[in-house]
């Protein structure tokens, strides 16, 4: 929290050309807000940042939620400013009442068309999360059911936020600029939203990439920020489908990537880690191997990758600190004859100096 607010204070300082203490003076409340916006935790103070659309809205649910307590989780909770319990206890959140059959969904509504570029929803915690949320526009103002497009809808009046029976845990986001999207993965029954007019010009209505991956071992989706790997010619083995030794953890700082992110040996454990991909590939044959990675200074110059041939293993070594000729995040490996059976390429973090990354694999054919 301290360095968030040190750091969006920074960002004050440089827009309004102001010192610290300027901010303190003339700009505490843009901060506060801001904090709020980001999801910061600022006890008992509400949000009422005047680009917020939701405030003017009207409310409503299918059915609300009375605690033990007594507090009743009402629709309106969805709009009070508040995102997070207050020091008295207070939810100020919105719940259905369990009792009721699914579907239950909670409904922001205005007396006239609105234009908004993001959504902002918060959880009360993802702890209570027993089904997936579900977005879908009030009015189907462009014909979009699931995954709806929370971009800018001139013609919508309301939106809904249903929830669905279990399947997972996945919600996502557009903002109005194409090059700038989100996507987070959450659920819960219990929620609050937000509407946001940024100062960006908006576009015309675009729907959330519906491409996903099942990440091995769950059954939650995996939802595509990135490249879609479907677009990509070829068979793409993506990071998160690869066999892993050691710790491998996912970032998506670097773009361009494939899928969701790209993996990093963290640059330790240096020849204790591996990454294998084993394509599902349709027949043995020859085909052209492209390894998808997140290119920086601080990467290895000589990362070894071993392709698992028809002759046997062949080790290729990729400087990682030079840009992907294609598409500014692949490099070819070469043409290789591959058995259907036996076709495996290995990332290795073995005599590296610096940083591994890989994002993917892809396997192109190029004949038989």
């Amino acid at each position: 929290m301290i360095g968030q607010a040190a750091g969006t204070a920074a960002a004050l300082c440089v827009e309004h050309e102001t010192t610290p203490r300027g901010v303190y003076r003339s700009y505490l409340d843009d901060l506060q807000q801001q904090l709020l916006k980001d999801g910061a935790t600022i006890i008992d103070l509400p949000g009422h940042d005047p680009r917020d659309l939701a405030r003017s809205a009207a409310a409503t649910a299918s059915s609300e939620k009375t605690r033990p307590e007594g507090e009743r989780m009402a629709a309106a909770n969805v709009i009070d400013g508040f995102a997070r319990i207050t020091s008295t206890g207070r939810t100020s959140a919105w719940a259905p009442d369990p009792k009721q059959a699914l579907p239950q969904w909670v409904e922001l509504a205005w007396p006239a068309p609105q234009t908004f570029n993001s959504v902002h929803v918060t959880f009360l915690t993802r702890n209570n999360a027993r089904s997936v949320s579900r977005w879908r526009c009030g009015r189907r103002a462009c014909g979009v059911e699931w995954p709806t497009c929370l971009g800018t809808i001139t013609a919508a009046t309301c939106w809904r936020l249903s929830v669905r029976p279990p399947r997972g845990c996945a919600w996502c986001w557009w903002s109005s600029r194409a090059t700038s999207r989100a996507c987070a993965r959450s659920a819960s029954t219990t929620s609050r939203r937000g509407c946001w007019r940024s100062p960006a010009a908006p576009r015309a209505c675009a729907t959330c990439p519906t491409s996903r991956r099942k990440s091995p071992g769950t059954t939650a989706p995996t939802w595509v920020t990135g490249i879609d790997p479907k677009r990509l010619t070829g068979i793409v083995v993506d990071d998160r489908e690869a066999e892993a030794v050691g710790n491998w953890p996912r970032s998506d700082y670097t773009r361009p990537y494939i899928g969701c992110g790209y993996a990093h040996d963290e640059n330790s454990g240096k020849g204790a880690k591996s990454l294998r991909f084993r394509p599902k590939l349709p027949k043995d044959g020859t085909y052209e191997i492209r390894l998808a990675y997140s290119a920086n200074g601080n990467r290895s110059a000589k990362v070894p990758v071993t392709i698992q041939t028809a002759d046997g293993p062949k080790t290729v070594h990729v400087d990682q600190r030079v840009k992907p000729p294609i598409g500014g995040h692949s490099v070819s490996l070469g043409k290789f004859h591959l058995l259907r059976a036996t076709a495996a390429v290995t990332v290795t973090n073995g005599g590296t100096s610096g940083y591994v990354t890989a994002d993917a694999v892809w396997f192109v054919s190029t004949g038989y």
